[in-house]
């Protein structure tokens, strides 16, 4: 009798076991949000990072469809750390379209938000004089530029 049930214990919890290792595994392939990758389009990522922050990233290390690195865009590395290493900005939001990402990021040093527009099509509009990554401390700065350039996300 209690054979029978120890053995029943085993098996329900050997598939638990075999389920929680295939869900981590084919995560990376069906789910990449459980890993705190969001796929933005054309190569970038939001990567979240340490205490849940964000970085939008030209994705460059893959397991699956999961983006685990890449090229810092927003904040740059010089934006994001202080001369001795602690964290001052992060991305709180992005939306993109098929052309371009915009960024919501907070400055914790500064306590106010900035913002980025990232041209996806970068270098076909570097000829024109271009920029891939505009950065904005002003919102009505921002926003003049995403009317400009036809920009239609909202947050």
């Amino acid at each position: 009798m209690y054979k029978k049930a120890i053995t029943i214990i085993i098996i329900i919890l050997t598939v638990i076991g075999i389920a929680i290792v295939s869900f981590v595994y084919f995560s990376e392939w069906i789910y990449p949000e459980f890993n705190g990758s969001y796929n933005l389009g054309g190569g970038f990522y939001m990567l979240e990072c340490e205490k849940g922050r964000r970085i939008i990233v030209r994705g460059c290390s893959f397991e699956g469809k999961t983006c685990y690195g890449g090229i810092q865009l927003a904040p740059s590395l010089q934006e994001q750390y202080d001369n001795l290493g602690n964290m001052t900005e992060y991305t709180i939001d992005a939306k993109y379209s098929e052309r371009w990402i915009i960024v919501k990021s907070y400055n914790i040093s500064r306590q106010k938000n900035h913002f980025y527009i990232i041209d996806k099509d970068y270098n076909k509009s570097a000829s024109k004089g271009g920029k891939e990554i505009m950065r904005f401390t002003d919102s009505t700065e921002f926003v003049k530029n995403c009317k400009y350039r036809k920009i239609d996300l909202k947050w």
